[in-house]
């Protein structure tokens, strides 16, 4: 009877591990899914939290913004530069 139910409780250990181990691969790699039989699917293309920067703003806002920030440059003297444009769009 100890050996039965010792048995039993090492399968269920066992089970848990392997589902846990199932529930981390698949947080690490979304874009894959695993089948019945324990076969990695690849579901599609992963998808990635990315905010998007001033995407409310139209093609003609955004120009005026750039052209408004290119003269304030020429203004100081000071060369424009990737990061500063960043910069003006994310303070909009």
């Amino acid at each position: 009877a100890y050996a039965a139910l010792s048995s039993i409780a090492d399968k269920i250990a066992r089970n848990k591990s392997e589902t846990l181990q199932a529930n981390v691969q698949a947080n690490m790699y979304p874009q894959y899914s695993f089948g019945p039989k324990g076969r990695i699917y690849n579901t599609g293309m992963a998808n990635f939290n990315i905010p998007e920067i001033a995407a409310g703003l139209s093609a003609d806002q955004l120009q005026t913004l750039l052209d408004q920030k290119k003269a304030e440059e020429k203004k100081s003297g000071t060369k424009a530069r990737n990061g500063s444009i960043v910069k003006a769009l994310k303070n909009l």
